[in-house]
């Protein structure tokens, strides 16, 4: 099947003007052009699609009496061209019109035979272009294409976050016909894997952009800030749990909340939790983001060079969790629920799809992915 297209474009005249195709002088004012093309195959070896023209149309105000109607004639690219030169008169006369010397345009042989190549397209006729003219791709007649657009947010990736945080957020009401829905009691994981596989993920796309664009410094002042933001969210949300606690007057919701020895030793809490090793019920996973993000610019760069080894390391590491008991220290019963030597291993494996699982994901998410996938050349 043919590849083809269309151009529209907008052209300006500033006098009166005369096609030599058309019979009329038509007045100035703004004209609209089309132009089809379609892609010339059997052009191995370039590094660029390359289209030539089969049609080229003008839209022009229709003879008296029906001044007021448009009608579409069929022009050559090249008298239109010729038209818009400046420095060029059109007499009325059929007499050859005179060409200013400091004319910069294409010269004389060269518009003859684009002329010629013109004509025989429209004939229906595929003549072979000359070397010299495939060597170059032919210039749009508006001007430049404007640079394409970074890739957007996923809203896909967007969706599976927020499905998972709204299953988490159904699991922690007791009795909730609603966690019925959730993936505890159809699947092998909870929602809170799928939140840190897909947090992987989303990482990775970051990051990794935030390389090819600005190397690893930026990827380094990207992870820290993100870092820095995580932690203050944390400590402000933690002060924020014991005043609430307090106002409502302690109790079992201190004890329920982990929120007592905030409130009976401030001190001693606060800078636990400075250190991320005092948490309120609930708020584990500020602290391990802190510590992901914080950490992501050296699994950044394991990933891109050593993609199966580095995944290799996660799973051996989860397993020597699970068979010595390693545990990062907390306080002061020496328990954090979200295990980061264990939990680190979804992160890394959603990194991992990304940058080198090209398998796992559909084409277009390969695609976003092969930003950090090619990085790994150097």
């Amino acid at each position: 099947m043919t590849i083809t297209r269309s151009r529209r474009e907008t052209v300006e005249f500033e006098h009166p003007f005369r096609i030599t195709s058309f019979e009329r002088i038509l007045p100035a004012g703004s004209y609209e052009v089309i132009t089809d093309e379609e892609l010339m195959e059997g052009m191995e070896g370039l590094s660029f699609p390359s289209f030539r023209s089969v049609a080229t149309m003008m839209m022009v105000p229709a003879p008296p009496p029906r001044s007021s109607f448009v009608e579409m004639v069929a022009i050559s690219s090249i008298n239109l061209s010729d038209a818009r030169e400046p420095m060029r008169s059109y007499p009325v006369s059929d007499a050859p019109a005179h060409l200013d010397k400091h004319r910069t345009a294409l010269n004389i042989d060269s518009r003859r035979m684009l002329a010629e190549i013109e004509r025989n397209a429209l004939r229906g006729l595929h003549p072979q272009p000359e070397p010299e003219l495939l060597a170059a791709p032919a210039m749009p007649l508006a001007g430049p294409r404007p640079e394409p657009k970074g890739l957007g947010r996923d809203l896909r990736i967007d969706a599976c976050r927020g499905l998972a945080l709204w299953c988490i957020f159904l699991n922690h009401f007791p009795n909730n016909i609603g966690s019925w829905l959730t993936l505890r009691n159809y699947g092998f994981s909870d929602s809170a894997e799928v939140f840190m596989f897909v947090s992987g993920v989303t990482c990775a796309l970051a990051y990794g952009s935030a390389h090819s664009r600005d190397g690893w410094p930026g990827v380094i002042t990207r992870t820290l800030w993100r870092s820095w933001d995580i932690y203050v969210a944390f400590l402000l949300l933690t002060i924020a749990c014991a005043i609430m606690v307090y106002l409502t007057g302690g109790g079992r919701i201190a004890d329920e909340s982990n929120t007592r020895l905030l409130l009976e030793h401030p001190g001693a809490a606060l800078a636990h939790a400075a250190i991320l090793q005092y948490r309120p019920v609930n708020t584990d996973v500020l602290p391990i983001f802190v510590v992901y993000h914080l950490l992501f610019a050296p699994l950044l760069w394991l990933l891109l060079r050593v993609p199966n080894v580095t995944l290799g390391a996660s799973l051996l590491l989860y397993a020597l969790v699970h068979v010595f008991g390693w545990t990062v220290p907390a306080w002061p019963n020496n328990v954090w629920f979200f295990n980061p030597l264990a939990w680190q291993l979804l992160v890394v494996l959603g990194a991992w799809c990304v940058i080198a699982g090209k398998g796992v994901w559909p084409d277009d998410l390969s695609h976003r992915a092969c930003t950090c996938s090619s990085l790994s050349n150097f």
